[in-house]
């Protein structure tokens, strides 16, 4: 009986390498040319400061954005009241430099990590000359998102953008760096979350929004927030503590 071949093992490991490098090469490319499409477009401007707080009508979380003229970025959303029996306080603070730091108020914790290499400067674009529709868009790509119309709302201008995949409706304020004003997004079931607005100002954020007090207790991400991934983000903070 003659012997069955034997695969060329090195050869397929060699091949799938080649085929990782090519996608990844794409992926970078067509980032960088995406980005200098916007460019060339005139699409780039100084980035506009903002904070905006809207509400969840079912369960009257509060979500904060706020934008700094730097380019520092905070999310953060708030759940307390009467009724509540666990208050909770969180914050996502982003930084042009890579500084990420997750922020749990009501417990005391944060969590900070540094990585420039993730650093992405579109990350967040939206342009109101563009409708304030993702910048993916703009750059001739198949995210599907459609501009739905331009009307007030609460007086403001706003763009209504609908996300094609989710059946999420969002309304941005197109005199206000394309804040988030409004937001509908399908949960399954019937159900549909509705965040409508509490406030915006057009102005640089307070500065109590981007501080954390020293005596907070720097732990990992499990300790801020646990999930299935704990011990990934964890080995992650790890190896991207600050400099």
């Amino acid at each position: 009986m003659k012997p069955l071949p034997l695969k060329p093992v090195g050869r397929v490991l060699s091949v799938h390498a080649v085929y990782w490098c090519v996608v990844l090469a794409l992926a970078v490319n067509f980032i960088r040319l995406a980005w200098l499409h916007v460019e060339a477009n005139g699409l780039t401007r100084r980035v506009t400061p903002y904070t905006v707080t809207l509400v969840e009508q079912s369960s009257g979380i509060l979500y904060t954005t706020a934008v700094r003229s730097d380019g520092a970025r905070l999310l953060g959303w708030d759940r307390h009241g009467a009724g509540i029996k666990t208050p909770e306080s969180k914050r996502l603070l982003e930084f042009p430099n890579g500084l990420k730091i997750e922020v749990d108020d009501a417990k005391k914790i944060r969590s900070s990590i540094q990585d420039r290499a993730r650093v992405n400067p579109i990350a967040y674009y939206h342009d109101p000359r563009n409708s304030c529709l993702d910048w993916l868009v703009s750059a001739g790509s198949a995210r599907p998102q459609k501009l739905m119309a331009k009307r007030l709302l609460n007086g403001y201008r706003a763009a209504q953008v609908r996300d094609e995949r989710s059946g999420s409706i969002t309304s941005r304020a197109l005199d206000y760096g394309c804040a988030v004003i409004g937001d509908e997004m399908p949960l399954g079931g019937g159900r549909v979350s509705i965040k409508t607005l509490v406030e915006l100002r057009g102005a640089e954020p307070a500065d109590s929004l981007f501080y954390v007090p020293a005596g907070y207790l720097e732990a990992p991400p499990s300790r801020y927030a646990s999930t299935v991934n704990d011990a990934a983000r964890d080995d992650y903070y790890s190896k991207h503590r600050p400099d």
